[in-house]
């Protein structure tokens, strides 16, 4: 019989491409609940390709072969258009979609005039952390089902445990300043397994770090509802990993 560990990685080489499919057939119902300039750029760079191409490139975000041959052609392809367009171009691109090229070696200047423009938003606003943290706490709490309370490494950090088949589903709740305004993780933790599991919704797709950095003064309100239902959203993912982990043991 395989060990509980290696039950839950089979669950989630079957689970990540179900997943990062039902995201792009579903228009990206996850992604679009993050106030993050990476997530705003994941979905309008999908956009520019054609479908068939884009659920392919959604598939090989999330192999384990993504690092070599085609898949990781195709996968340095997406994150070379990009990483080197803003987002004003990339949407232009997608009103007439083109496969990704992969004999494209193009590693020219990064994009950087998003996030400029968003860091010099963010220092007129001046909307501080604990503006955020307040009211996204606020909102958090009336949907948790367990008590959310600080955490033990200190800061702006926010934990909530709850037991599930024997898991320990920890959220984990973080605020900062300017390029890190919020971020919502998840930790899987069991007693038959040393160490703990690490989940965002931005790992699981193959994307990277969706820290959120589009917080603003007047959207405060609309945020921390995107909040609640980005943690909604994942804890009902880490669920049917959960699940999904538990058919390899009976």
């Amino acid at each position: 019989m395989s060990t509980l560990k290696q039950d839950l990685e089979k669950a989630l080489r079957k689970y990540r491409p179900r997943l990062a499919t039902a995201e792009v057939r579903a228009d990206f119902p996850r992604l679009r609940l993050n106030k993050s300039l990476l997530a705003y750029r994941s979905i309008a760079t999908f956009q520019t390709i054609p479908l068939a191409q884009r659920l392919e490139v959604a598939r090989v975000l999330v192999s384990e072969s993504r690092t070599v041959g085609d898949e990781r052609l195709l996968a340095q392809a997406f994150n070379s258009r990009m990483f080197h367009r803003s987002t004003a171009e990339l949407a232009s691109m997608a009103l007439d979609p083109i496969p990704l090229d992969l004999d494209d070696d193009h590693f020219g200047q990064l994009e950087a005039a998003d996030t400029f423009r968003t860091l010099m938003r963010n220092d007129e606003e001046k909307i501080g952390k604990e503006v955020i943290r307040k009211c996204f706490l606020a909102r958090l709490r009336d949907a948790c089902v367990t008590d959310i309370l600080p955490s033990k490494r200190g800061g702006e950090h926010y934990e909530s445990d709850e037991v599930v088949d024997g898991w320990t589903v920890q959220t984990r709740l973080e605020f900062g300043e300017a390029l890190n305004q919020f971020n919502c993780a998840f930790r899987l933790r069991h007693v038959e397994l040393d160490g703990a599991f690490s989940f965002t919704l931005g790992g699981l797709l193959g994307l990277g770090d969706l820290r959120w950095n589009d917080i603003s003064r007047e959207s405060l309100q609309e945020d921390a509802h995107k909040a609640v239902g980005l943690w909604v959203a994942m804890r009902a993912v880490i669920f049917e990993i959960v699940g999904e982990t538990g058919k390899g043991r009976s």
